[in-house]
Parts: structure tokens; C-alpha cells; sequence
């Protein structure tokens, strides 16, 4: 962040690992925003409209490679040692609740992984793995922009039971949106089998159980959100700015009030971006 002799207020941390982008507008705010759908867009915004602005990416420019710029070869890139940036999180913060999920990773004696229900002995409990592009343009310089997790370390997201609020109302939804996708299979032409949670599955008891093991969720947003100078929880105001701290600005899904019901979420943010470029150019307008 600068001040208004262009000195820096807060020096850059040296350890910082990028995951974040941050675009500073030359003497006026330092702008914070995830990197692939929030910071990019807006720092070209300014850039257009003739503002000095500094983009921070999480690593190099991988546009070059054929893994990113192929549509068809989308699949690959995840395992593509130049793109991801792998973190591990955990849906529970208990081993044996956890372990009950099929996408947990182990490291094992060896110093192999091992992902699955029935890990070898002697293996380490490592978590989930969420893919993260640790290059130019994050999660879609990975994934054809078909958003996956994108999340920093050590992070336990509590679901259900474990957590606070009505889980029961968000488990009785999903029971029902499982039960209605059945249904339009069974209504299918072409026969189909059904692969999870599979037909033994049939019981309420059992369906809620294997959504508790298996669910996952969008991205952990909301964190700070905008909101009326009345609402004691909004840390933005109308303007993306931190109350209470000067000249601050933060530009990504944080700032929702609420998570949209869609997915994936990128357009939102997209706008975000877009909303946020507008607020801030007419800001600098009227100085």
C-alpha cells in the first residue's frame, strides 16, 4: 500500500506466496483480490483507463503452454508439474470422520500417496487435495474454466454437524436433490447404472450419511462482506473499502453478503471486478 508520496505504508512480505493478487493504483489504494477472476480484470480496468497499476500473480506466464491453450487437453493440465499449485484441506477436523471420505489422501511409509477408504498401514492422514494454478491467471489456466477448489493450507471447513447453523435444512436439500436426480435418471431412454452413491443406497438414514462423507463444498467465501453502515457484520462499505482502515479496498468473492446458488461462481465475481473498477475510477474522478 502507498501513501500519498508514493512510500510504502506496509512493506511487502517476502514470503509471500501469491496467493493473492493485489493491483495498486499509483499514490491512491492498495487493491487485494484471488487472483484468476477478481484481480486480473480489475487491474486492466485501471491500467485502461491510464492508471499506474501493479499486478501481483501467483507465478510465471504459462500461456505459451499447449496444456492450457488446448480446450481438449483440460484434463491434463491439472497434473501438469508447470501449472497447479496443490493444497490439502479438511471437510472435518476429526480423523475417523474424515477418513470416511473416498477422496482423502495418505502419505504412506514410503513417501507415496495413497487416496482412498482403506489406506495401508502406517500411513499419514494428509487431507483433500484442491487444485490451485500457481501460474498467470490461477484456477482457469487449469481447469477450462470449470472452476475446482481453490483454498489455502490447513483450513476445516466443518461441515454439517460439526459446524453452526441449521446444517439439518442444508442436509434435508441436498436428501432431496439426490432423490430428484435419481428420479430423471430412472426416466432416461437409454439405460443407465448408477455409479454413486449406487443403489444400495436406498434408505434416507443412508443417503444422508453418504452425503455427510462425501460432500464438498464451492469456495470459502464471505469473509468480508459489503453491507450497510448499520450491519455490524458488513466489513466493507458501498465503496469495497475496509472500515476503518485507510485506503484499503478489497476486490474478490469475499465481499458477497451470501454464497449465489449457482455454480460455478466466476461470473459473479467477474462482476465483482467490473462493479468494483467502476466505483474506484469515479472515485479517482471526482478527487
Amino acid at each position: 500500500m502507498l501513501s500519498d508520496d508514493d512510500k510504502p505504508i506496509v512493506p511487502l512480505d517476502p514470503t509471500l506466496k501469491g496467493t493473492r493478487t493485489i493491483g495498486i493504483v499509483g499514490a491512491w489504494k492498495s487493491f487485494h483480490g484471488a487472483a484468476w477472476a477478481r484481480g486480473g480484470p480489475l487491474a486492466a480496468r485501471l491500467a485502461l483507463a491510464g492508471h499506474k497499476t501493479l499486478l501481483l500473480e501467483a507465478g510465471n506466464d504459462q500461456g505459451p503452454n499447449l496444456n492450457y491453450i488446448v480446450p481438449g487437453y483440460a484434463t491434463k493440465s491439472s497434473d501438469d508439474p508447470a501449472l497447479p499449485r496443490k493444497s490439502l484441506v479438511r471437510h472435518y477436523a476429526n480423523d475417523t470422520r474424515q477418513a470416511r471420505d473416498y477422496k482423502t489422501v495418505y502419505e504412506t511409509p514410503d513417501g507415496k500417496e495413497f487416496t482412498g477408504l482403506d489406506p495401508p498401514a502406517g500411513t499419514r492422514m494428509k487431507g483433500i487435495v484442491y487444485f490451485r494454478a500457481g501460474t498467470l491467471g490461477g484456477c482457469t489456466a487449469h481447469n477450462a474454466l470449470i472452476a475446482l477448489y481453490s483454498s489455502f493450507l490447513e483450513i476445516v471447513f466443518n461441515y454439517f454437524d460439526t459446524g453452526v447453523g441449521n446444517y439439518a435444512a442444508d442436509l434435508q436439500a441436498m436428501y432431496e436433490g439426490l432423490k430428484l436426480g435419481r428420479e430423471a435418471f430412472d426416466r432416461q431412454v437409454v439405460p443407465l447404472t448408477e455409479v454413486l452413491p449406487g443403489r444400495r443406497l436406498a434408505s434416507q438414514e443412508d443417503l444422508e450419511t453418504y452425503i455427510k462423507d462425501t460432500a464438498w463444498g464451492h469456495y470459502a467465501l464471505c469473509t468480508c462482506p459489503i453491507g450497510r453502515d448499520n450491519d455490524p457484520m458488513a466489513v466493507l462499505d458501498s465503496k469495497f473499502c475496509v472500515r476503518g482502515v485507510h485506503r484499503l479496498c478489497v476486490v474478490d468473492g469475499s465481499v458477497c453478503a451470501g454464497i449465489a446458488g449457482a455454480y460455478p461462481i466466476t461470473i459473479s465475481t467477474y462482476m465483482v471486478a467490473e462493479k468494483a473498477a467502476d466505483v474506484i475510477l469515479s472515485e479517482i474522478a471526482t478527487r
